[in-house]
């Protein structure tokens, strides 16, 4: 950290006096299931495993185990998707207090934003990458968000999983909108638009892709710890 401070000027929110709105920060602590405990132990003894040099590293290592342990707090179904559905995980405690606030925020049409990295919608077929090209122009052209996001696939989608809950509790399909769906800037305008005048209320999407610079959301909601460090704040 010395050797940092010689080449770089640190500032914090303190010393700058930014103008920035005022925040109500509300932490949800959601209690591990039962299930959850258990693999949480099969994580543990996973990790013993390694680290007493008895499991060849392209089988298993630390970093499956940590990539596990992400999805695992989540839901475990993210691991698995045949795992079972508990209604006291973090996805589901969300899916609660979504639709609650949404209801009472129905006079002044707010929206919310849930941001989550795991379970991202599935890429459609030849999306990620442009006929013609090969992976070190498709990169190039990528955003700096996009190269650094931490976003992952899995068989299990949080986000379908999200909506269609929302949707069996009342709130309308059309209402809710993925940000992965906005694929140009066009499209992306327009549906920002729609978020400003309260046609969408529910908006799902991963922290790189800084939503935060298009629009003013009054209830921003992380249902994992960004890795980021430039939204770890937020």
């Amino acid at each position: 950290m010395s050797m940092f401070k010689q080449v770089a000027d640190i500032r914090t929110a303190d010393t700058l006096k930014l103008d920035v709105p005022d925040c109500d920060y509300q932490v949800v602590q959601v209690e591990a299931t039962p299930f959850q405990q258990e693999l949480v132990q099969e994580l543990a003894d996973r990790a013993d495993a390694i680290n007493s040099g008895n499991v060849d590293p392209t089988i298993d290592n630390m970093l499956k185990i940590t990539s596990d342990g992400r999805k695992l707090g989540l839901d475990p179904r993210l691991i698995d998707p045949s795992f079972e559905d508990n209604p006291d995980t973090k996805l589901n405690r969300c899916v609660e207090n979504v639709a609650r606030i949404h209801a009472e925020t129905a006079e002044d049409r707010l929206t919310q934003i849930i941001f989550c990295d795991l379970g991202v919608p599935h890429k459609a077929a030849g999306e990620a990458e442009v006929e013609g090209e090969d992976a070190d122009d498709a990169k190039d052209k990528k955003s700096i968000a996009e190269v650094e996001s931490l976003e992952e696939e899995c068989d299990f989608c949080v986000y379908d999983d999200i909506r269609a809950k929302l949707i069996a509790k009342g709130i309308p399909a059309e209402e809710i909108a993925y940000i992965h769906d906005a694929k140009t800037e066009q499209q992306k305008s327009d549906l920002f638009d729609k978020v400003r005048n309260g046609e969408i209320r529910v908006l799902l999407g991963s922290a790189s892709r800084a939503l935060y610079d298009f629009i003013k959301i009054p209830i921003l909601r992380h249902i994992q710890m960004p890795n980021l460090i430039s939204m770890s704040s937020l």
